[in-house]
C-alpha cells in the first residue's frame, strides 16, 4: 500500500479487526483506507508540519481521534461526513490518543507533562484525570485493546 502522490506518513492506526486504517500524513491530511475497497476518504485537519504524533481509529471505522503534540490539539472526526465532532486545545503535549474499544464512550489521552485523561467520546469533556503509571496499571482501563 502506498499513499497517493507519495506523501510522507507520520502515524498509522488500524481497527481491531484490521479491515480499515487511518494514515496521518506529514502535512494536514489523514487518509482512511479500507482493505478491500482502497481509499475511503482523505480529510484535512488543522494539525500541520508533522506535528501529529497520535491517531486512533474506532473499532467500527467510523471515527478517528488525532492529537498534535506541538499545537496542543486533540480532535475527534466523523469519517463518513468528514466533519469535526469536537476539539480540545487545552491539553498540553498529547503523546497518545486512543479510542477505547471496550469502553465505547471514552478516549484515552496521555501527555508528556499533564498526566493522562479519559475524555467523553461524544463531547470531548474530561471524565477523569489520571496521574502516575502506578494508577494507570491498577485501574480497569489498563487492559483495553488499542
Amino acid at each position: 500500500m502506498t499513499t497517493q502522490k507519495h506523501e510522507k506518513i507520520r502515524v498509522i492506526s488500524a481497527t481491531v479487526n484490521g479491515d480499515r486504517f487511518a494514515v496521518s500524513e506529514w502535512d494536514t491530511n489523514v487518509q482512511i483506507w479500507d482493505i478491500e475497497n482502497g481509499l475511503v476518504s482523505k480529510l484535512s485537519t488543522d494539525i500541520v508540519s508533522g506535528m501529529t504524533n497520535a491517531i486512533s481509529i474506532s473499532e467500527d471505522g467510523k471515527q478517528f481521534v488525532i492529537a498534535g503534540y506541538d499545537n496542543k490539539t486533540i480532535t475527534l472526526f466523523d469519517i463518513d461526513s468528514g466533519k469535526m465532532i469536537w476539539q480540545r486545545k487545552d491539553i498540553r503535549r498529547p503523546s497518545k490518543a486512543i479510542i477505547l474499544n471496550n469502553y465505547s464512550d471514552l478516549v484515552y489521552i496521555d501527555t508528556e507533562s499533564q498526566g493522562s485523561f479519559l475524555l467523553d467520546r461524544k463531547s470531548g469533556e474530561t471524565i477523569e484525570k489520571l496521574r502516575g503509571v502506578e494508577f494507570i496499571r491498577e485501574n480497569p482501563y489498563s487492559t483495553v485493546d488499542q
